[in-house]
């Protein structure tokens, strides 16, 4: 079987770098999963890039044993045969690498979230594909975790009622924030709360309405440090959404109350509660909590399944299951209203 030829572009923290993180699970890179045993039989990683050349120095030193990758700078995209784009660069320089593959023919792109910084770089990424036709994939990986997409399909059936709450909360510390508050790129909504919106997308679709309330504790600061965000939607469910936070931790997780059940959804684990007659109170139902599948959560990595998924759609020409441009242009248009919407404290 003809392997997909692949084009990293970015060699930095989600390309390469956090593969040596003892912690995470692995793979847990985009180098990491294209070099895996699993996955390397349906990829060759022929070519990467990077604008800083220790980048090049430590990827090469990193893989020197898997990966025989040619550097390949943007001028010669267009010259060699690349089945796939991987663009994992800052946010910022999203749109210039999406527009240089895009205009080099390649035909599939994956790119890291977010999309591009501002709306209208991702009004002329739908412009070119007017143009240029090519298969987008942006790596809001938790559309590939099998917990999340069980969640998806259960809410989706009606059997649990309709949804009424989400909470949601990606927590960060400003005592270190990392890239998300340097400005490049974006703030924390951007960066890291991307995520909670493409989920509650994926659950709601567009709101009707939207409130926001931002803070930052330098009026210096060229983006916000924390983000507190109310949004309303046509079946009456109302989400309410913390990112920054101030926290000394990191947190993701998402709340997702039906009038029959209750889903918390984050990276310290998975639990789901049904509603029983009630043990507690004589005429009452309570929420007990029910166990989630022991096959949804095994093989539970995305990484892996999105470069399935994209291997699928490259070999047999189909096109992605979740996840669109049009999509990514509404998660887009969420971000942006919320920041057009959102007032300072």
């Amino acid at each position: 079987m003809k392997k997909v030829k692949v084009l990293l572009i970015g060699l930095g923290r989600i390309a390469s770098l956090l593969e040596n993180d003892p912690l995470r699970r692995k793979p847990c890179t985009h180098a990491g999963t294209l070099l895996n045993s699993k996955i390397s039989s349906k990829f060759d990683l022929k070519y990467i890039w990077d604008e800083n050349p220790d980048r090049i120095s430590a990827f090469q030193k990193q893989w020197k044993t898997k990966a025989k990758a040619k550097i390949l700078p943007p001028n010669f995209w267009k010259t060699e045969e690349i089945d796939l784009a991987i663009i994992a660069t800052s946010t910022d320089s999203h749109w210039k690498n999406l527009k240089n593959a895009i205009e080099s023919n390649i035909p599939n792109l994956l790119v890291e979230k977010p999309l591009v910084r501002e709306m209208k770089e991702a009004r002329r990424l739908l412009e070119l594909q007017r143009n240029f036709h090519f298969r987008l994939w942006v790596n809001h990986e938790r559309r590939f975790h099998p917990v999340y997409a069980w969640a998806k399909t259960l809410l989706e059936s009606g059997e649990l009622g309709k949804i009424k709450t989400i909470y949601a909360s990606v927590l960060t510390s400003a005592q270190d924030p990392g890239i998300a508050f340097s400005g490049k790129g974006g703030g924390p909504l951007l960066h890291d709360g991307t995520h909670a919106i493409d989920l509650i997308h994926w659950f709601l679709g567009m709101p009707n309405s939207i409130q926001a309330k931002f803070h930052k504790s330098n009026p210096k600061y060229k983006i916000e440090e924390q983000a507190y965000v109310w949004m309303q939607y046509e079946n009456e469910a109302n989400v309410f959404l913390e990112v920054g936070g101030y926290r000394k931790y990191f947190q993701f997780e998402i709340d997702i109350q039906t009038t029959q059940a209750r889903f918390l959804l984050g990276n310290h684990g998975f639990q789901f509660f049904q509603t029983k007659k009630s043990k507690l109170y004589k005429g009452f139902r309570s929420l007990e909590k029910t166990a989630i599948p022991k096959k949804i959560l095994q093989d539970s990595n995305p990484f892996p399944r999105i470069y399935k998924e994209i291997a699928k759609c490259i070999i047999h020409d189909l096109e992605p299951t979740t996840g669109s441009l049009n999509d990514n242009l509404e998660i887009m248009k969420i971000l942006t209203d919320i920041k057009k919407q959102g007032k300072y404290f």
